[in-house]
C-alpha cells in the first residue's frame, strides 16, 4: 500500500511496517508511559528505535533517539547526514525534529540553567 512506501530524491524505500502498526505502537508506548507517570521517554537501543519508528540507519555507532512524548508525535534526533534520508525511510506517522548531532552528542543534551554541556 502507498503509506508503506517512502520518496527521498525520486527513489522509492519500502517501510518496515503500515500507518495503522506504528500508531499501534506509539500509543502503546504512550498508554505504558502514563500507566507509569512519565512525561517522556528517550530510546536509545538501536532495535527499540526500529520497533516504534521503522528507523534504521548504519550509524548506530553515533549518539541518536527517538524522544517519545507523553503525547503527540515521536521526535527522531540524528547525525546531519542521516537526518535527510531519515523521513523516506521511516516516513510512518510524523516523525518530526531531525535534529543534526555532532559527533560527541552534545546537541542532545540541555541543562537546566540553559548553559551549554
Amino acid at each position: 500500500s502507498e503509506d508503506r512506501v517512502g520518496h527521498d530524491a525520486g527513489m522509492e524505500f519500502p517501510r518496515p511496517f503500515t500507518t495503522d502498526e506504528y500508531d499501534r505502537r506509539v500509543v502503546a508506548v504512550q498508554a505504558e508511559m502514563a500507566r507509569r507517570s512519565m512525561a517522556g521517554l528517550v530510546v536509545v537501543d538501536p532495535a527499540s528505535m526500529y520497533y516504534l519508528c521503522g528507523y534504521d540507519a548504519w550509524s548506530f555507532y553515533m549518539p541518536q533517539c527517538v524522544v517519545v512524548p507523553s503525547s503527540g508525535d515521536l521526535h527522531l534526533f540524528t547525525r546531519a547526514m542521516d537526518a535527510s534520508g531519515a523521513p523516506a525511510r521511516v516516513g510512518v506517522g510524523e516523525i518530526v525534529g531531525a535534529t543534526v548531532v555532532d559527533s560527541q552528542g552534545v546537541d542532545l543534551v540541555a541543562r537546566v540553567d540553559g548553559g551549554t554541556a
